[in-house]
């Protein structure tokens, strides 16, 4: 018996040993708890980042991947604690629901289908980014007009003043629709092939990409002083070409989509929205609006109206109305013709279109799916816990922010102050013709109200409030040589204009008052116990479930011999 006991201790002791003894895995560069953080999701994350040595790299690398051990902890206690079945979060997993079906459809019909660029494809990127294009462009909304435009051109009509007058892009049509310079990858592929087809002088025939009908002008080529080697240039390259293929190919999706929902607006309808959008004046914002509404004025029958039919039913006027109202300004069109109208429906339904999509091809059922609804509970469920468990009763009494204030007087010193009244203008000669009308009698209020060029001080007289050296530092040195009331005798040259000033009042360096600063003092107090309670609950967790960062495979990520050619050039 004993004898037994003995071989079973010596065995349990052996695998402690083995297990105490092991090395990380190959690939693994974290184990927390039941969880391992691979070399594969640590280079996913560390992809676009870019650094000037190896050490500032591996840092780098260390504390992400220190970080993403920490919320391994977070999660492990988050589950031990039941939130995963938490109603709220519930709640708000199926308020996600919509996007988390639109993020799962993207991944299966998009992303796993889209493919990759070439290693050819990659080579050809590169040459191109070899030279910059300086272009300029005509946008327009239709092939008629793009087309009239062109023969206008071939017949000697002049690029810049066409520009002007058709071009739909406000960026750049006051500029004759100069883009700048440009090099591959920077613009959408029909335009960047178009451009890269012409010579110096050269225009393109009408293009046609997402965002309507150009005409392009080829100005200059030129080489790239900044393009690098192809080794160092190329993985950058290829994601750009990869991400590029997917836009396409989701683009393509949701085009395919629209068709097929075949979308036919009724006419008489069309005409009442035209009518009463054009007769539609702007409301000013009312308190806790987000945006000004267009009071749109149609009766309940017209809102009752069908405007259009499509694959999932139908859709009214008023749930049109109810639409454009919603969005932001930037996305409310002018609706000059139907075919405005249809535009903006296709373009509001395409989410609609998206989901039905969804469900027809049952995307919630699909192991993508189901992998982002439990990394959206799990994050939800990490910041749950942090406010509901790690920092629920931290938070410092009045008495603790009122001793902190009493032994740190030195912390709450504010610096020297003062108060002027201020006319700024354009120019020497005018505030030089402001201080003598000044000299004589004249209210500097009055006159800063008339004159002033800063736009908010105008409605205050010129009163800037009181300010320290660091604020307005030419105004504030000259202000110091004043009494109150006092006017500094010269223009003070000031942001490439120039100041009048009147000192009203100076402020010496005082403690700042407690009620002043007791809001900066609870947060820093605040700030400094969350630190220390969470390093405490830490230190306590790893003991409790297991924290290993495994520092040799997190070296093995990097690539050193970049750094090493750095070195070398």
């Amino acid at each position: 018996m004993r004898r037994a006991v003995l071989l079973i201790a010596v065995s349990l002791f052996a695998i402690a040993l083995f297990w105490g003894c092991a090395g990380p895995q190959p690939g693994v560069v974290a184990k927390v708890g039941k969880y391992t953080i691979t070399a594969e999701e640590l280079n996913k994350m560390m992809a676009n980042a870019r650094f000037k040595s190896y050490d500032e790299e591996l840092d780098a690398r260390k504390r992400r991947v220190e970080r993403l051990a920490e919320d391994k902890l977070i999660l492990l206690a988050a589950y031990d604690e039941g939130l995963d079945k938490k109603e709220e979060l519930t709640k708000q997993l199926n308020r996600d629901k919509e996007n988390l079906l639109l993020n799962a459809l993207y991944k299966t019909q998009i992303e796993e289908k889209a493919g990759e660029a070439s290693e050819e494809q990659v080579k050809a990127a590169y040459e191109r980014k070899k030279e910059l294009l300086h272009a300029k462009h005509i946008l327009v909304e239709s092939k008629e007009l793009a087309d009239s435009i062109y023969d206008m051109l071939k017949n000697g009509a002049n690029f810049d003043e066409l520009a002007k007058k058709y071009s739909m892009d406000r960026s750049n049509k006051d500029r004759g629709g100069d883009l700048g310079d440009f090099t591959t990858m920077q613009m959408v592929k029909e335009f960047e092939d178009a451009a890269y087809a012409l010579s110096p002088g050269e225009f393109s025939k009408p293009v046609k990409t997402r965002y309507g009908w150009h005409i392009i002008y080829l100005v200059e080529r030129k080489p790239n002083p900044r393009v690098k080697s192809f080794e160092e240039e190329k993985d950058a390259i290829k994601r750009t070409l990869d991400n590029r293929l997917k836009t396409d190919m989701a683009n393509k999706f949701v085009e395919d989509l629209v068709n097929s929902a075949n979308i036919q607006i009724k006419d008489d309808a069309a005409d009442v929205i035209l009518n009463a959008y054009a007769n539609a004046d702007e409301e000013t914002p009312k308190p806790n609006q987000r945006m000004p509404q267009k009071e749109i004025k149609l009766t309940p029958e017209q809102r009752a109206m069908t405007l259009c039919t499509y694959s999932l039913g139908t859709f009214t006027v008023g749930q049109f109305d109810s639409m454009y109202q919603a969005a932001p300004p930037f996305r409310r069109p002018k609706f000059n013709s139907r075919e405005d109208i249809k535009k903006f429906l296709e373009n509001s339904l395409k989410k609609q279109l998206l989901l039905e999509k969804a469900k027809q091809l049952n995307i919630e059922n699909t192991d993508e799916y189901k992998e982002l609804y439990r990394e959206n509970l799990e994050r939800k469920m990490i910041d749950a816990y942090r406010k509901d468990y790690l920092y629920k009763d931290v938070k410092p009494t009045d008495e603790e922010i009122k001793a902190y204030y009493d032994a740190n007087p030195d912390s709450f010193m504010q610096d020297e102050q003062v108060k002027v009244i201020e006319i700024q203008v354009a120019t020497e000669d005018e505030a030089n013709k402001l201080i003598e009308r000044i000299k004589k009698g004249e209210d500097i209020s009055k006159l800063a109200t008339k004159y002033t060029l800063r736009s908010y001080a105008k409605a205050k007289g010129g009163d800037l409030g009181f300010f320290g050296e660091r604020r307005y530092p030419e105004l504030f040195k000259a202000a110091k040589t004043l009494k109150p009331g006092e006017l500094y005798p010269k223009p003070i040259p000031f942001q490439g204009k120039f100041s009048i000033i009147k000192l009203v009042e100076k402020k010496e360096p005082h403690i700042k008052e407690f009620n002043t600063v007791k809001r900066i003092i609870k947060n820093k107090l605040r700030s400094k116990m969350r630190k220390e309670a969470y390093e405490k609950w830490l230190e306590q967790a790893k003991q409790k479930y297991g924290y290993k960062i495994y520092e040799s495979e997190i070296e093995k990520t990097i690539d050193k011999s970049k750094y090493e050619q750095k070195a070398e050039e």
